[in-house]
């Protein structure tokens, strides 16, 4: 199914949803399919990981019910934790560079008001803080970038509803950018 097929699949399943009074979400790439109980028909949904890894758990059976919220499937978290993790050992260690070329910087300007350094000396200064501030800034970006794909790393029921069947395993590899695989369907 092309681009622009699939969005007007989600507009319209959309539509049909707010009609009920339903919240609709999508992701990138279908892995379990819900379908929820609405007043006239049924709406199946398809459901995916936004992230790329691979199953390790499933954690649904078909006809299982499920609340909002309950974990569906789970993705072998090592990589995106260690990928967290280090984001966040990087924006620790850019946070303490930032706080010592502040320092630097104060110390040269107040040499450079005092008379005692040159006006090329405190433009190196500055330029040192300005990096200390792109780096740390690049480096938290990194975290939380690390975060959000490490929560994805769980996928949970974006409504109450019932599995309408489990069509994945524990190994199958998932890749947003490829072509969908469902794991488990619901209604």
């Amino acid at each position: 199914m092309d681009r622009k097929t699939k969005i007007k699949l989600i507009a319209r399943a959309r539509l049909i949803a707010k009609a009920r009074g339903v919240l609709l979400s999508s992701l990138g790439v279908w892995l379990i399919m819900i379908t929820f109980a609405a007043p006239a028909e049924a709406l199946e949904r398809r459901l995916a990981f936004a992230v790329e890894g691979v199953v390790e758990a499933i954690l649904v059976r078909s006809g299982q019910k499920v609340a909002k919220g309950t974990p569906l499937a789970r993705l072998d978290l090592r990589v995106l934790s260690a990928e967290a993790d280090a984001a966040m050992a990087a924006a620790k260690s850019t946070e303490l560079a930032l706080g010592l070329a502040k320092t630097n910087a104060e110390q040269i300007s107040q040499l450079y008001d005092d008379l005692s350094t040159s006006k090329e000396e405190l433009d190196h200064a500055q330029v040192r803080l300005l990096t200390a501030e792109a780096d740390h800034a690049a480096a938290t970006a990194k975290t939380e970038a690390a975060s959000w794909r490490l929560e994805r790393g769980t996928l949970t029921a974006p409504v109450n509803g019932r599995v309408k069947s489990v069509t994945g395993y524990i190994g199958l590899v998932v890749n947003p950018a490829a072509r969908f695989t469902p794991v488990v369907v619901m209604d």
